[in-house]
C-alpha cells in the first residue's frame, strides 16, 4: 500500500502549531570532518586531515530537532551534566526555540557525547562517551518526581508526549505510571514510544510504539526475517505494551502498521540512495507521531514518516527532516 501525494501533503499541513512534549535522553553530536590521503606509517589505520568541526543535537535532541522544524512547537524534558557538553545542547534547543524549563541540569551526570570521525560524507569510526543504566546510573529521585508530577499536572495541556528512550536514565517506570494515570482524565495527549532493550519490560500506558526490525525481534523474542514474522512479532508486543497500534520499521521491506483490532496493512519503501542511517529512527518515529497528533490516519501517518526517514538517509550525519525536504521527498515518491 501506498499513500496519495495529496493525503500526505495534507498531513504535512496539521502539524504545524501542535503543542508536543519530548522526554528521553539528550545528547551531543559531534563531527570532525576532514579528507583521507594516506595509511599511518604507525599502524594499518587512515590518516584523516581535519579541516572542520560540527555539532547538533543528538538523542531525544534529534526528535525534538524534527518536531521543531515541522512548525510544531516543542517542550524539551531531560537531564544534562554540568558540562561543556550540557552547555551546548541547551544552546542548540534554545537556538531551536525549544522551551527548557523542564531540562534538568545534574552535578552526577556526564553528558552523552557521540563523536564521528567522516571523510567525503563517510563515518569512519564513532566513539561515545557516556554513563548510562548499564554502566550503573540511576536517576536521583527528585529528578524522576520531577518528570511524574509534569505527565500528571501538565500533560493535558499538550497534543501529545513522545518518549524517546536511549536507555540512558531518563525513561523510568514511573514515566509509564504516570501516563496510566493521564490516561483515566477526560482530555488526554497522544502518546508515542521509540523503544530501547533495556526497558522493554516497563512499557506499558502507551498509544503506539516505533520499533525498528531489531528491536521488535529482540522484545518480542521472534526473530523478523520477513513480513509473515514481523506480523506475529507485533501481535505479541500490542499485547505487552497494551498499544493501540505498532509501527514496525523494517528498512527494505518497508514499514507494518499493525492494529490492536488485528488490522495489519504494510507499507511499501522505495529503493534509493542510503548514504548514513544515523538519526533515522528518530525521523520516523517523530514524523509520524506528529501526523497522527494532527488528527492523520495511522496508514497516511507512517508512510509520512518512511518518507521522511528516506530523505535523511540520503544525508550524511545525524540531520532532521526540514518541511521542503518532507515535501521533495512526496513529489520524489508519489503520484
Amino acid at each position: 500500500m501506498r499513500c496519495s501525494k495529496k493525503d500526505l501533503i495534507d498531513a504535512t499541513h496539521q502539524i504545524a502549531g501542535l503543542k508536543l512534549l519530548v522526554i528521553g535522553d539528550l545528547m551531543l553530536d559531534r563531527y570532525f570532518k576532514g579528507d583521507v590521503n594516506r595509511v599511518s606509517e604507525e599502524a594499518p589505520v587512515l590518516i584523516v586531515s581535519h579541516n572542520a568541526t560540527a555539532e547538533s543535537l543528538g538523542g531525544a535532541g534529534n526528535a525534538i530537532h524534527n518536531l521543531v522544524n515541522l512548525g510544531a512547537e516543542v517542550s524539551a524534558c531531560g537531564i544534562l551534566g554540568d558540562d561543556l557538553e550540557g552547555e551546548i545542547v541547551q544552546s542548540l534547543l534554545k537556538e531551536a526555540q525549544v522551551d527548557c524549563q523542564n531540562v534538568w541540569i545534574e552535578d552526577d551526570y556526564q553528558t552523552t557525547l557521540k563523536t564521528r570521525v567522516v571523510a567525503k560524507g563517510q563515518q569512519l569510526i564513532r566513539l561515545d562517551r557516556e554513563r548510562n543504566l548499564q554502566s550503573g546510573y540511576q536517576m536521583p529521585s527528585l529528578n524522576r518526581d520531577k518528570i511524574v508530577d509534569l505527565i500528571k499536572n501538565t500533560g493535558q495541556e499538550f497534543d501529545g508526549i513522545f518518549i524517546s528512550d536511549y536507555g540512558k536514565g531518563v525513561v523510568v517506570p514511573a514515566i509509564f505510571e504516570a501516563l496510566g494515570a493521564l490516561r483515566l482524565k477526560a482530555k488526554r495527549p497522544i502518546s508515542m514510544l521509540d523503544p530501547h532493550p533495556i526497558n522493554y519490560q516497563y512499557y506499558r500506558n502507551i498509544d503506539f510504539a516505533k520499533p525498528n526490525r531489531k528491536e521488535a525481534s529482540q522484545s518480542s523474542g521472534i526473530n523478523i526475517v520477513d513480513l509473515a514474522s514481523a506480523q506475529k512479532a507485533a501481535d505479541v508486543l500490542l499485547a505487552q505494551w497494551g498499544c493501540q497500534a505498532i509501527f514496525i520499521s523494517l528498512s527494505e521491506m518497508g514499514v507494518l502498521v499493525a492494529h490492536a483490532s488485528g488490522k495489519k496493512v504494510h507499507l511499501e519503501t522505495m529503493a534509493m540512495e542510503v548514504l548514513d542511517i544515523s538519526g533515522a529512527g528518530d525521523t520516523m518515529a517523530t514524523v509520524s507521531f506528529a501526523a497522527i497528533c494532527g488528527g492523520v490516519s495511522l496508514e497516511i501517518a507512517a508512510d509520512l514518516g518512511n518518507i521522511a526517514a528516506g530523505e535523511v538517509c540520503a544525508l550524511s550525519g545525524t540531520r532532521p527532516i526540514t518541511l521542503d525536504l518532507l515535501l521533495e521527498g512526496i513529489e520524489k515518491r508519489r503520484v
